[in-house]
Formats: structure tokens, sequence, C-alpha cells
């Protein structure tokens, strides 16, 4: 005799009975029938990993000793559906992959029949993202400043990653994280990669730039560098005064005066001009000879970035006469002994001195803008130049460019019959008064 038995007889261990019955006459005599407990194995699961927070999934576990019986144990609330005797499907809720953590999956069998540990299931921390940074940028060589990340997938132990090293990071929310970025990391232009490190690994990375200042000066700090006031022509000698506007202090060495120093550039509507000196916070240039009279726009450039624009006012004239420093006494050499002019070397009526101003505008002979004044042809100003000691007008033998000078207009003047002491020296060029100053004078002998 040959009889079927249902799976769902043999589901679980334990011993059967059987017996042999015909109509009308006694059952048999009763044989036991061991049903013995399958092991069941695990060669591998798939998917073995999820994010945390993912929605639901079916994982198909593969292995050996299966049984409609048969339960996939290690992730709560999931369902075991069964295949064949090498493979299980399993209905895994959201629920069981909300946290970050590794879990054991085994396959059990009724009677408590386990499978060996398979390999564990992990469930990811999702990895960051960055989506935008505030400020995206900042200017080097400022102080410490935060940094506020914005982003998905940052958990509470995520740090905000300067080139690779961890910044003191602040944990906001789930999209937004801050952190403190000290002054010594953007003491010098340059460009950092920032990245979100922690449980899910770094996130994409975000460029962020830290340039250099921008230059900055005024109306106000576009000076007649004689003067030191807004008296200015073509050709004249100016004095900048602003902020950043150059990385370091550099001098010009040689003639013609370069348009570039130190990283730094000046231009006057739109033409290099020569520059004598630069700092952070002084530019000394000539204005171009081509610069027309009115308003003129003056950009400075320091390490490639440009102030904004700003006006000043050019005139036909605009002396302004070099002072001995802090003081308005005119700085004159007297001719007689070559001594400075002073209160303890005063010059004599009858006597030359020799004046230096900037601001007389054109001359005769042009000369090259950053270039030196030639020693022949001599360069007259083409405007009238007058000037008046002690209230008395005084004779000019020379006023023109100094030779071997840029921008200096050199005048040498007659001392006329005036009383001793501090007189007034009064220069005007083309109908344009320059400031005040006085002269040392000796009494005749």
């Amino acid at each position: 005799m040959t009889a079927v038995i249902p799976a769902s007889l043999v589901a679980i261990e334990g011993v059967a009975r059987i017996t042999v019955s015909t109509p009308g006459a006694a059952a048999s005599n009763p044989v036991n029938f061991p049903v013995i407990a399958v092991s069941p194995k695990i060669s591998s699961i798939s998917p073995d990993s999820a994010i945390a927070g993912g929605p639901a999934f079916t994982m198909t576990v593969t292995g050996d000793g299966f049984i409609p019986a048969s339960q996939v144990i290690g992730l709560a609330g999931a369902t075991t559906t069964y295949v064949s005797l090498s493979q299980l499907t399993v209905s895994v809720p959201a629920s069981a992959i909300a946290n970050v953590g590794t879990f054991v999956i085994q396959v059990v069998n009724p009677g408590q029949v386990r499978s060996p540990q398979a390999p564990a299931f992990t469930v990811k921390a999702p990895s960051p993202a960055i989506t935008s940074l505030n400020p995206p940028s900042v200017q080097a060589g400022g102080p410490d400043f935060t940094l506020t990340v914005n982003g998905n997938n940052f958990l509470s132990g995520a740090a905000v990653q300067w080139n690779g090293a961890p910044l003191v990071t602040t944990f906001v929310s789930a999209s937004q994280l801050t952190a403190l970025v000290p002054a010594a990391l953007i003491a010098t232009a340059g460009t950092a990669s920032v990245r979100v490190g922690g449980d899910g690994g770094p996130s994409n990375a975000l460029a962020f730039t830290f340039a250099p200042l921008a230059p900055a000066t005024s109306s106000a700090g576009i000076v007649n560098a004689a003067s030191s006031l807004p008296a200015i022509a073509p050709g004249t000698l100016i004095a900048i005064y602003g902020s950043n506007l150059a990385p370091a202090t550099a001098q010009a060495i040689a003639t013609p005066l370069p348009v570039s120093l130190g990283g730094t550039s000046v231009a006057i509507n739109g033409t290099a001009a020569p520059l004598l000196f630069v700092s952070s916070r002084q530019v000394n240039a000539q204005v171009p000879y081509e610069t027309k009279v009115g308003t003129a726009k003056l950009v400075v450039q320091s390490n490639g970035v440009p102030s904004p624009a700003v006006n000043f006012e050019v005139a036909a004239t605009g002396p302004g006469v070099f002072m001995v420093e802090q003081s308005n006494h005119v700085l004159a050499l007297n001719l007689a002994d070559g001594t400075l002019n002073a209160s303890q070397t005063p010059a004599r009526p009858g006597q030359y001195v020799t004046a230096y101003l900037t601001g007389q505008g054109l001359v005769d002979n042009a000369v090259a803008t950053g270039d030196v004044a030639a020693s022949s042809p001599l360069s007259r100003p083409l405007a009238v130049v007058q000037v008046k000691i002690g209230g008395r007008l005084a004779d000019i033998q020379f006023a023109g460019l100094a030779p071997g000078f840029v921008g200096l207009l050199q005048m040498n003047v007659l001392i006329p019959d005036v009383p001793a002491g501090e007189q007034a020296f009064e220069v005007g060029i083309g109908g344009t008064a320059a400031a005040p100053t006085v002269i040392s004078i000796a009494s005749r002998l």
C-alpha cells in the first residue's frame, strides 16, 4: 500500500502512529513514524542592507532545509512566505529599518530548530548631502565666522569637515548644521572643500571661497600728493587713501614707472596709471597726461579684485606745493649754499630758491606718462605760473618739469626785497592758487 502524506502532517517534529484499517475490520496494530526536525541553512540574503528610514521591501532568503512552517526572524514585524525547500521571501515593513543597526537573520523551523547565523543585515545611515553653504564665501583675512551647512540626512554626530579636517559642529536638525571656522583657516585667499562626515559616510563636497578683501577708496581719499587737497590736473602726482589697496608694501625702483606694483594697479578712465608706491592704506600714482578735464573714474585693483569705481575731479591745473613734513613750510633749497630753507637757514632777498610742486597740467614738450622729464628740451607748463613772496611778485628764472623726475615741477625763484622772517609763499598756475605755504627770509646784509 502507498499513501500520500500532506506536508501539514509533518510540519512539526514528533512521532506519528501509523495504522491500517479496512471496512468492517479492526484497525491494525500501530507503528511509530518519527517526524524529525529539519535543520535549515542560509546561504545568502538579498538585499543584505537598507537605508534607515527607507520604505518597506521584500528580502529573499536562499539556503536549504526550508519547509512551509519555516519563519525568518531578526527583523521586527517581518512576515515569511515559503517558496521552496531552498527559498523563502520576507516582507520587511518600514518600521523594521527605522533606525541604524545590525540585525542577525535566522530561519526557525518547528521545534525551535534554528539555522546558523547568516551574514548580518545592516541598516545604514542615509548618506548626508549638502545643498548650500551660508555664507557661500567670505573675504580672506577676516575674523572667525559661523558657517551654516544646509542639506539633508544629517545625524546628531555629524561633523562639518574643512579640507578633510573636522570643525567644531553644532547639530541643528537633520537638514542643518553650523560650524565655527577659525580666522586662521581664511588668513590668505583660497578655496576649501566642505563636506559632512559621520554615520553614512562623507557627503558630497561644496567649494567655499575666501577671496582677497576688495580694495576701497573714496572721492575724499584721492588728493594731490603735495598738498593733500583735491587739486588734481593731468600729470599730477596723487595719493590714494583707503583700505586693502595692496597685499603688501612696494615701491617703484625704476623708470618708466610700472603700472602694476606689488599686485596692485590703478586705472583712471580706463587708462593704467603709473605707480610710485603701494601699501594696504596708501597708493601714490601719477594721473595720466591723457586724462580729460572733468569728472574722472578711478578703480584700484588688488590681487585681481577691483574696487568700486570712484569719481574725482580733474582740472586743467591743480598746483600743490611740496612742504616740509608736518608743517606748512615750503620744501625749498637755497641755491646760494644748497641748504634746505628753514628758519635756521633762511634765504636773503636777491638770492634764488628752488621749490617743487605737482599739478601744473599739460606742458609744451610732452613727456610720456610715468617717464622722467628730459633736460633737453625742457618741458614748461602751458599755463602761466606766478609766485608771490611776502605779497610781492617774485621773478621766476625757470618753471618746468624737473629733469630726471616724474611729474615734478621745479621752480627757481628770486627772493624779492621783503622783510626778514616767515613770509607767505603763494603759487598760482593758470589762475588756480595752491594752498598757502611760508618761506624763511633773512635780512639783507
